[in-house]
């Protein structure tokens, strides 16, 4: 009887693991498509200048950094859900939930954010010409 009590005091925390979870993943993977387009193309940098920042951006990503924004934010919101489920701590349930959407924010962000263009626009540089 007593382990059917413990898990009927888990179910709230298993229920907002999971919510968290299918709300989490598909953001991650929207993140990541959002990388992949704005670093697919001829070289990996389509419309960039291969020496502007989201053409060095680019060049990690397709380097192996890629396979590291697939799998780390994934492995650190599970650890956080997995943490908050064996302990029922409020304040890992809350850290797995920052950790989950700052990640995929930061993601968005950073792609959408680094200019294509070297600054100055100084075509003269090496790999700062526009394609």
């Amino acid at each position: 009887m007593r382990y059917w009590e413990d898990m009927k005091s888990r179910w709230p925390w298993i229920v907002g693991a999971v919510a968290t979870l299918l709300l989490y993943l598909p953001l991650h993977l929207g993140a990541l498509l959002t990388t992949a387009v704005a670093c697919s193309g001829d070289g990996g940098e389509p419309y960039a200048a291969p020496a502007s920042p989201r053409g060095r951006y680019c060049a990690a990503f397709d380097a192996g950094g890629g396979i590291a924004l697939l799998l780390l934010p994934p492995v650190i919101v599970i650890g956080l859900l997995y943490a908050a489920l064996t302990l029922r701590r409020p304040r890992a349930f809350v850290a797995a939930l920052v950790a989950a959407f700052t990640m995929t924010l930061v993601l968005f962000a950073l792609v959408a954010g680094l200019p294509g263009e070297c600054a100055g626009d100084d075509e003269s540089k090496p790999g700062c010409s526009h394609y």
